[in-house]
C-alpha cells in the first residue's frame, strides 16, 4: 500500500524506495523487527508469571509498533511525520522517566 500511495505522491520519477528514502526506510525495518520480536516475547511471557519483564516488553512492542505508524508516515508526508515523531519522542521520555 506504502508503493502505491508514493507513486500516487511522486508520480513516475521515484525509482525506488531506497534511493528516495533511505535512512527512513532502513530505519522502518529496524523498527519493525524490534516491534515483531517485543510482540513475540511479550505473547511469550503471557504464559510465565514475571509480569515486570512482560509489562516491559509490551510498552517496547506499543512504542515500537507507533513508531513505524510514524516513520511510514515520515515518508509520505514528511511535516506532519516530524510533528508526530517529536510527539512520539515527548511519549518516549514521559514512559521512561514514569518507570524510575
Amino acid at each position: 500500500m506504502l508503493g502505491m500511495l508514493l507513486q500516487l505522491k511522486r508520480g513516475a520519477e521515484i525509482g525506488s524506495l531506497f534511493d528516495a528514502e533511505y535512512v527512513t526506510v532502513v530505519a522502518l525495518i529496524v523498527v519493525l523487527f524490534l516491534y515483531i520480536s517485543s510482540l513475540a516475547a511479550v505473547n511469550i511471557l503471557e504464559a510465565h508469571i514475571t509480569s515486570d519483564l512482560g509489562e516491559f516488553m509490551n510498552k517496547i512492542s506499543l512504542l515500537s509498533g507507533i513508531l513505524t505508524s510514524i516513520l511510514l508516515l515520515l515518508i509520505l508526508v514528511p511535516a506532519f511525520g516530524w510533528f508526530a515523531l517529536v510527539l512520539w519522542t515527548a511519549c518516549l521520555v514521559t514512559v521512561v522517566t514514569k518507570s524510575y
